[in-house]
């Protein structure tokens, strides 16, 4: 009885090899089978980092819900954008925004004011660049660096030129959206496809008397921010300077009307038009005007259109708006304001569809941000040039 049990075991251990064998990968004779190897293991510090930032996360997230809302105070957003990124925040989230819109100048002014008198009612200010430098300069924002949580937001490599795009140097303000800007349309029955391709192009015999430029000596406007970017970035304080002497002698057409610039140019009254007013354009634009915006080898900015975001310090309901601040740098983020706004994403990777090609940055095109350097450069140093040569 015990030799045939054993014989039984024998039997079944040799079944057993057999199956293992028979399964195992083919080999050549002589030739070494090679195991796959384990997909390596999470590195404990990577792990800890991961778990870290998690857990903060969805700290974070909890206490938000318990504050229910973040006040937001808005200039320029339009009843589309206030009601795409309330519904995603209210979906996403459970927090509801309650805005204060309205003009940007006035709404900062409002918030000014009631901080003076201890009411600190704001969490997140999204303005346009000079109403955002006033509040800055009256101690209204906190540092934004803090409150990044969320992985893809302090990603550099998530923005242009693989850095995190600060608008200013203390880093409390950042650009949810940029427009590429080359600052200059043409008529496409007056000028043909590839004539012109740079700025030097423009001194040119043949265009003398068909150039307008937006007045440069009109603060904030596009003829300053062009001039600006041809100081600063395009050829420098020197030959920059030396360039608009040579442009006026074209005989240049300098003129505060921004829908006459446009529209005269739509007609023919002029080839050229140099600082031409973004909106203006695009309506033009969308009306079937043939004008074009020219892309020229000396690049073009980046400008944040009226949606420069900053976080209150001593905000009201500090969780949500920390929420708010990594959703609206995420992807998700960014691509439903991007959208619902019709400006491009500040974000690398997000659809720009719906939005006015020219106003896209192509792949390794030339681009400078504009930020408060550029504004600062154009107070203190582009203003006081385009006076001198723009009498």
């Amino acid at each position: 009885m015990k030799r045939f049990m054993v014989l039984i075991v024998g039997l079944a251990f040799l079944c057993s090899t057999l199956a293992v064998e028979a399964n195992a990968p083919k080999r050549e004779k002589g030739k070494k089978v090679e195991l796959a190897a384990a997909e390596p293991a999470a590195a404990p510090s990577e792990q800890k980092a991961e778990k870290s930032w998690q857990n903060k996360w969805e700290t974070v997230v909890k206490e938000a819900k318990k504050e229910s809302k973040v006040v937001v105070y808005a200039g320029a957003v339009s009843p589309t954008l206030r009601e795409a990124i309330s519904k995603a925040v209210r979906s996403k989230f459970g927090v509801m925004i309650e805005f204060v819109a309205g003009r940007g100048a006035a709404i900062a002014q409002k918030l000014i004011v009631e901080r003076r008198a201890g009411l600190y009612l704001a969490d997140i200010v999204i303005m346009g660049a000079d109403s955002a430098l006033t509040l800055k300069e009256n101690g209204v924002f906190a540092p934004l660096a803090p409150s990044f949580i969320l992985p893809e937001v302090t990603d550099p490599k998530s923005w242009p030129n693989s850095t995190i795009p600060y608008f200013d140097r203390e880093h409390l303000l950042f650009p949810l959206t940029v427009g590429y800007q080359s600052y200059v349309i043409v008529n496409t029955n007056l000028v043909k496809e590839g004539e012109i391709n740079s700025y030097l192009n423009l001194l040119d015999p043949k265009w003398k008397g068909k150039v307008v430029l937006s007045d440069p000596n009109v603060g904030g406007g596009s003829g300053i921010n062009w001039a600006t970017f041809m100081l600063k970035h395009a050829l420098g304080l020197e030959e920059g300077k030396k360039y608009l002497q040579q442009l006026v002698s074209q005989d240049l057409a300098v003129i505060q009307d921004n829908r006459l610039q446009v529209e005269g140019t739509a007609r023919g009254k002029w080839a050229i038009a140099i600082g031409p007013t973004v909106a203006l354009v695009s309506e033009f634009i969308k009306a079937g005007a043939p004008i074009k915006w020219l892309r020229m080898k000396e690049g073009g900015s980046l400008a944040p259109t009226a949606s420069i975001l900053g976080m209150a310090d001593k905000a009201a309901n500090p969780n949500a708006a920390t929420v708010m601040v990594n959703w609206l740098l995420s992807n998700n983020g960014q691509t439903v304001f991007s959208s619902a706004y019709g400006q491009p994403a500040t974000r690398l990777g997000i659809a720009s569809k719906g939005i006015e090609p020219g106003r896209v940055a192509l792949p390794k095109e030339k681009t400078y941000l504009v930020n408060e350097d550029f504004v600062i450069f154009s107070k203190d140093v582009s203003i006081k040039i385009t006076r001198e040569v723009f009498k």
